[in-house]
């Protein structure tokens, strides 16, 4: 989708020709390759930095646009910059959208997480007190057994001598 936006923005820019230097279209394709790496990256990672660096580099170009209007030769070139300038803005938008859904998501699973943690501790410590009470009864019929012997050859050797 990010690629898509910018791209079909600078296919509309590409005929923008610019007599002067300060901003040219080379500088918007820099910036918007930037950001498109960092927004791929943001969405494979969820790292904020690549994501602070996409609205960092949407933020450039959405800058340098009004400056490059004022330099524009003619109609068709203000009309690409307007173009590039509404398409960079829903690139922005959907950025902003798909990090909050991205922390809705991390929330969601962070909470179901801890909910399963929950009903796996509950479900240890039960196991873990049926258990204790299992070995404690293995105990008992042990000692009574080990009881019953013992008597058994106290008996038996007394019968002897």
């Amino acid at each position: 989708m990010v690629d898509h936006l910018i791209s079909d923005a600078m296919a509309d820019a590409f005929d923008i020709s610019i007599r002067r230097e300060p901003v040219s279209y080379t500088h918007l394709d820099v910036y918007k390759r930037q950001m498109l790496v960092a927004a791929n990256a943001y969405y494979l990672s969820l790292a904020s930095a690549s994501a602070e660096e996409a609205r960092r580099n949407t933020d450039t170009i959405e800058k340098t646009i009004p400056e490059m209007s004022g330099l524009a030769d003619n109609d068709l070139q203000r009309l690409a910059l307007q173009r590039l300038q509404a398409r960079t803005t829903a690139l922005r938008e959907g950025l902003a959208k798909l990090s909050e859904q991205l922390a809705s998501r991390t929330e969601l699973l962070r909470n179901t997480i801890d909910a399963s943690q929950a009903e796996t501790i509950g479900a240890i410590d039960d196991l873990s007190v049926k258990m204790r009470g299992r070995e404690q009864k293995a105990q008992e019929t042990f000692d009574r057994t080990l009881a019953d012997i013992s008597r058994s050859c106290l008996l038996y050797t007394s019968r002897c001598v």
